[in-house]
């Protein structure tokens, strides 16, 4: 896995737009925004659903190993 490093001002910026989001999306209702709880099964629909199938993923690793 690669790590990617941002500048602390930049880290704490985000951090500031993210808590301010925070507060204002819990004062709003649920209904506004169409929010869905998803239970554990349909949970693991979607990873099922993401996962590639071999032949891209062979490709990918393919391109990768190039650069």
């Amino acid at each position: 896995m690669s790590t990617v490093t941002i500048p602390k001002k930049e880290y704490e910026n985000l951090l500031t737009q993210a808590d301010l989001y925070a507060m204002l999306v819990k004062k709003i209702p649920i209904k506004k925004w169409g929010i869905e709880l998803y239970s554990p099964e349909r949970m693991r629909e979607f990873a099922q659903e993401d996962k590639l199938d071999t032949e891209i993923t062979t490709r990918i690793k393919k391109i990768l190993r190039r650069k």
